[in-house]
C-alpha cells in the first residue's frame, strides 16, 4: 500500500496543475511592439454567431500585412469569402487598441456561466490575437448583462475593442446596413 501512495500524490498534484487555469505571467515579456512597428506574426480574428433573429453572422480576420479575410455565413450582404485591405496605420491602431484594453488580462470566456442575467437569443463574439509569439482567444456571449455597470461581468473595453476591430476593418462593406 505504502508503494501506491508517492505515486497517487504525484498524479494528484499532476492533474491539479495540468486542470488548472493557465495564467500569463505578469513577468513575462510585453508581446506589443514598439509603436510603429507590426510583427510578422500578427493574426487578429472576430467572429460573430448566430442569434434568435437576423444577427449578421461572420469571421474576419485581419493579418499583419492589412489583409483581410471575411467570410458571411448568414445575414451578411455578403455571402462566402471575400478579401480586403487595411493600412498599416489601421493595423497598428488595432494593435494599440488591444494593448490598452489589456487583453492579454481579461479572462478566457463571459459567458452564460458567469452571468447575472442573461438573455438566450443573444450572439457571442469571439476574438483573438496572435502577436510575437503569444495568442490568446476570448468567447463573449452578448446577452450576458443586465444592463447596469456594476454587474456586468465583462470588461466594457472588450465591447469597446470588438467594435473597434469592425470599425477598422470597415466590415460594414459585407455585411447589410443597419445591422
Amino acid at each position: 500500500m505504502r508503494k501506491l501512495i508517492f505515486p497517487i500524490i504525484f498524479l494528484s498534484i499532476l492533474l491539479t496543475v495540468s486542470c488548472g487555469r493557465i495564467k500569463i505571467d505578469p513577468s513575462a515579456p510585453d508581446p506589443f511592439p514598439e509603436e510603429g512597428s507590426t510583427p510578422p506574426d500578427l493574426l487578429i480574428t472576430l467572429e460573430r454567431t448566430a442569434c434568435y433573429g437576423p444577427c449578421p453572422i461572420y469571421k474576419l480576420s485581419v493579418k499583419g500585412d492589412g489583409s483581410v479575410e471575411f467570410d458571411g455565413e448568414k445575414f451578411t450582404e455578403t455571402t462566402g469569402k471575400a478579401e480586403g485591405k487595411i493600412s498599416q496605420e489601421k493595423i497598428r491602431e488595432l494593435i494599440k487598441a488591444f494593448k490598452e484594453a489589456d487583453y492579454f488580462g481579461f479572462d478566457d470566456s463571459y459567458d452564460e456561466k458567469n452571468c447575472p442575467a442573461s438573455a438566450t437569443d443573444s450572439s457571442t463574439v469571439i476574438t483573438s490575437i496572435q502577436i510575437n509569439g503569444r495568442k490568446k482567444t476570448i468567447k463573449h456571449y452578448l446577452g450576458c448583462a443586465d444592463g447596469t455597470e456594476e454587474h456586468r461581468p465583462y470588461p466594457a473595453k472588450l465591447c469597446e475593442l470588438e467594435y473597434k476591430i469592425d470599425e477598422m476593418v470597415g466590415t460594414k462593406r459585407w455585411i447589410r446596413e443597419g445591422k
